[in-house]
């Protein structure tokens, strides 16, 4: 349509009717100025501004040099497929993201400040996770109960909940230890930063041990054994496949694989 509107106002034939039009608006304000300055000479000025008007209209219908001559070169539309900014975009989401593959996978996928859980029984496979974490804390918790049956817990809050997030994760394993657990194990993601151990070494540590404590002694597991804190480093690139991810995955033959930034969790080493 708007490609019909431009070529319509640009046809010579319609141009050619509106260049007296032209030359009225283009000589106005010249004559303006000399009905001003010069009321003695205006016979002059009217015989100068003929032959200027002559002259504009004799420009205006040149062949080689006219805009009526030009408008199909001078206008090109371009369809919003060919545009630079399209073909970024087209190659800026060439690659899925972890939000996009596990979300068509079927998992089940917890945003900031909030929580989810799954339960799977013997020979069922499922999968939670949370993303996107730069500076916010997430939980995974996995359950296990005496009929074969488990459960996969994980929250997900900003700096902003820390409160709330021990007491939502009191809640969870109060509901959980009314089920008589055969076994809890817990893993706390959490921002850290770098610090030198009793050793020398550099490590990665967490920058809030206080909210790590807490979260722990909510949780109510007081088997060390069964507990492992992740400190992630707030300079990693979120675009990176698995960055800033928590994963609990119940597979199909019975295993059960807890993931931070898609690395297995070993209860059995230290991270």
């Amino acid at each position: 349509m708007t490609k019909g509107i431009i070529e319509s106002y640009l046809d010579e034939s319609h141009l050619q009717k509106r260049v007296p039009e032209y030359i009225r608006i283009f000589m106005g304000a010249d004559a303006l100025t000399a009905s001003l300055y010069d009321d003695e000479n205006q016979l002059s000025f009217s015989s100068s501004t003929s032959l200027r008007a002559d002259a504009l209209t004799a420009s205006l219908y040149d062949d080689e040099n006219s805009a009526l001559y030009r408008p199909q070169r001078d206008f090109i539309m371009i369809e919003p497929r060919e545009s630079s900014v399209f073909l970024q975009n087209e190659e800026t989401h060439s690659t899925p993201s972890f939000y996009e593959i596990e979300k068509s996978a079927g998992t089940k996928l917890i945003e900031m400040d909030s929580q989810g859980d799954i339960t799977a029984v013997p020979g069922e496979e499922k999968k939670i996770a949370t993303f996107g974490l730069s500076g916010c804390t997430a939980v995974a918790v996995v359950s296990e109960f005496p009929d074969g049956t488990k459960r996969g817990y994980i929250q997900h809050y900003s700096p902003l909940g820390d409160q709330l997030s021990g007491l939502v994760l009191r809640r969870e394993m109060g509901g959980v230890e009314q089920q008589s657990p055969v076994s809890c194990k817990m893993v706390i993601m959490t921002p850290g930063e770098h610090c030198k151990d009793p050793d020398g070494k550099w490590i990665m540590m967490p920058r809030s041990q206080e909210r790590v404590d807490n979260l722990i002694v909510e949780s109510g597991i007081n088997n060390d054994k069964d507990i492992k804190v992740y400190p992630y480093n707030l300079d990693c690139d979120l675009d990176s496949y698995g960055q800033g991810t928590l994963m609990i995955k119940f597979d199909y033959d019975g295993e059960t694989t807890i993931y931070t930034e898609m690395l297995p969790v070993k209860f059995d080493e230290e991270l």
